[in-house]
């Protein structure tokens, strides 16, 4: 009887030891993707998501509450090889790919610190969660849209300046027709509380003639939207001036002038300024 009671015993306290450890895995949520590389299985589960124990013993992890080591959500990926997940190390790398790719400019990689802001870098550090060093071209991206805006250093900046340079060259072109592209910068336009990077770009209609300025109709559309939203524009202004950029006769409108220096499609006395 004493045998007995002792082996009821140790299988009592071995039960009791799988379930804390059950219950402390499935209470562990990640911290996320920071500070492991895209090359290295990880250790820890995506940002919110639980990791728990499956029915083979692998960890995986749920997006969405465990109850009784079941995901209750969607399991999102393994960390142990022997799950029929995908890994989660994977998993990471595909969404570093898919951030830096709506994030970040050509030729730079998206990353996310052990704080502060994300951003991307022409070169990471080995850890993937910061550019190799102060020197290579590298950007920010804010969590508020109006810093996003406003710093020259931001990613939202960088990729739109880059987005256009390479459009305005095709707009602009050089090989023997009217206009030609000289270029594009940023430059801060203050709308009351709020500053605006907004793309000018540079062109010469002729040979012989100073160099004009342009700007997209993205830029122009958040310009009015801005002057709209803090009382610098009525709704019918915005709503006229928006009309004539969609309509492509807004003076100054990159499209615009265009269509007269370049295509020709367009007398410059039809177009709207304001």
């Amino acid at each position: 009887m004493s045998a007995l009671l002792l082996l009821i015993g140790l299988i009592v306290i071995i039960i009791g030891i799988l379930i804390y450890q059950k219950m402390t895995l499935v209470t562990q949520k990640s911290e996320g993707f920071t500070g492991a590389t895209a090359e290295t299985q990880l250790s820890f589960c995506p940002v919110n998501t639980t990791a728990y124990l499956n029915l083979n013993g692998d960890t995986e992890c749920c997006d969405g509450s465990v109850t009784m080591n079941e995901c209750m959500g969607t399991p999102i990926c393994a960390i142990s090889t022997n799950s029929s997940l995908p890994s989660c190390s994977d998993v990471q790398a595909s969404y570093f790919r898919t951030m830096g790719a709506d994030k970040c400019p050509s030729g730079m990689s998206y990353y996310e610190p052990l704080s502060g802001n994300p951003g991307c870098a022409s070169q990471l550090n080995g850890n993937k969660n910061a550019p190799v060093n102060d020197t290579v071209p590298q950007c920010i991206i804010y969590s508020d849209m109006n810093a996003n805006y406003s710093n020259q250093n931001s990613c939202y900046n960088k990729k739109n300046l880059q987005t256009i340079s390479t459009d305005a060259t095709a707009l602009f072109k050089s090989n023997g027709v009217t206009t030609s592209f000289q270029g594009a910068t940023l430059v801060p336009q203050v709308i009351g509380p709020v500053t605006l990077q907004m793309v000018q770009v540079s062109y010469v209609p002729k040979t012989t003639s100073p160099a004009k300025t342009c700007y997209y109709a993205s830029d122009l559309s958040k310009m009015i939207g801005i002057q709209q939203a803090n009382g610098i524009l009525t709704a019918d202004d915005a709503s006229a001036r928006m009309s004539a950029i969609n309509s492509g006769i807004f003076n100054g409108e990159c499209g615009a002038m265009a269509a007269v220096y370049n295509t020709k499609t367009l007398a410059e006395k039809q177009l709207r300024t304001f």
